[in-house]
């Protein structure tokens, strides 16, 4: 669809295992949460 590998990836699990993870990651410049009413405020501060 024209979009490079890597550009947009799905990882599952529940906010406070895999969020905290993927949240303090240094390699991650972004997060789209599926439902952003159910994710922890704490992890928006930790990617800001």
């Amino acid at each position: 669809a024209g979009i490079p590998d890597g550009v947009i990836n799905v990882v599952p699990g529940f906010g406070p295992i895999a969020g905290a993870a993927v949240s303090s990651h240094m390699d991650i410049d972004a997060l789209m949460p599926y439902d952003a009413s159910l994710w922890p405020e704490r992890h928006q501060t930790l990617i800001s």
